[in-house]
């Protein structure tokens, strides 16, 4: 097989340019995998903690069985190359997903039962609210935050 049906240069420098492509990626799907991995856990660690009544002892919503999936979704939903979420739990059941890059750049998406997106940005002067439906998909509006919050 020639070097055109591989998809691989013939001269050093087209080998070259091709390793340093497949390393780029590799490093983005790394450092990609290594936040949402570190959502999913905390997903999980949140859940547990607070699926119950009562469990901030302040009289807290617990968060359902839903609410957990739909946030599982979203997160899953989240495109490569998108920095990842903190997870935690409001004491309305909500689960909330925060990005936060310092008190003029931050995002805060909470999830409901019903598959609600309530969300609420600051960015520099600017402040951003809404809410929307969760489709499967993370909302444009919602990723522009994300990605203005992150950089």
């Amino acid at each position: 097989m020639n070097g055109l049906a591989t998809g691989i240069g013939f001269s050093a420098a087209a080998r070259q340019s091709q390793e340093g492509l497949r390393r780029s990626i590799d490093q983005l799907r790394t450092a990609q995998t290594f936040s949402i991995g570190q959502a999913f856990g905390e997903l999980g660690e949140v859940f547990g903690d607070c699926r119950h009544p009562n469990w901030d002892g302040h009289g807290a919503e617990p968060v359902s069985q839903n609410t957990m999936r739909v946030a599982y979704c979203f997160i899953e939903a989240i495109p490569l190359g998108t920095s990842g979420p903190s997870v935690g739990a409001d004491p309305d059941g909500h689960l909330s997903l925060e990005w936060y890059r310092h008190p003029r750049k931050i995002l805060s998406v909470s999830i409901d039962e019903d598959g609600d997106l309530h969300y609420a940005a600051i960015i520099g002067p600017s402040q951003f609210k809404g809410t929307t439906p969760f489709l499967g998909e993370v909302p444009g509006e919602i990723l522009g935050l994300i990605s203005r919050v992150s950089t």
